[in-house]
């Protein structure tokens, strides 16, 4: 059911400190992927593409809210987990076969998802728990075949 983990995003005050200590690790720009994804109006976001061509974990990424009264439902829990955990892991991203499938299994389990149904993005289809009980939110996404592809045509962080 559940592939690999391909995405650890962390959730920052300063985008800008985040994206220059990244820079120091991967060596390279991030991509921006600010608007990238159902719900994300009220971040700013980088993704630094990490080693292994796509193979297991394909990004780590930094979110920055925007605006100090988020009014979407990502943007709320995000501040809600930025309140109570101040910065850190918020969320893990897992690869699946079917999200269709996933979402039933994970609903027969007994919990609950932000959308009632899978959310198209640049890769694929996806979906995210509502966040655990302390706090990072799980994310499973159904992947295109151009999937990858399509992350590393994003434009590179500049700045």
């Amino acid at each position: 059911m559940l592939k690999q983990i391909y995405v650890i995003d962390l959730i920052v005050r300063d985008l800008d400190a985040a994206v220059a200590y990244g820079r120091k690790i991967f060596g390279c720009d991030p991509k921006d992927t600010s608007g990238v994804g159902p719900g994300v109006q009220e971040f700013r976001m980088a993704h630094f593409v990490a080693p292994g061509n796509g193979t297991g974990l394909h990004s780590v990424g930094f979110f920055q809210l925007t605006v100090d009264n988020p009014e979407t439902e990502s943007g709320k829990a995000m501040k809600a987990f930025l309140d109570r955990n101040g910065e850190g892991v918020a969320t893990i991203g897992f690869t699946v076969e079917d999200i269709d499938e996933v979402q039933r299994t994970m609903i027969e389990r007994g919990l609950r998802f932000r959308h009632s149904e899978p959310q198209k993005y640049q890769m694929g289809r996806g979906n995210e728990l509502e966040p655990a009980p302390f706090g990072t939110s799980f994310w499973f996404a159904q992947h295109n075949s151009d999937g990858y592809a399509s992350f590393l045509e994003l434009p590179d962080l500049k700045g």
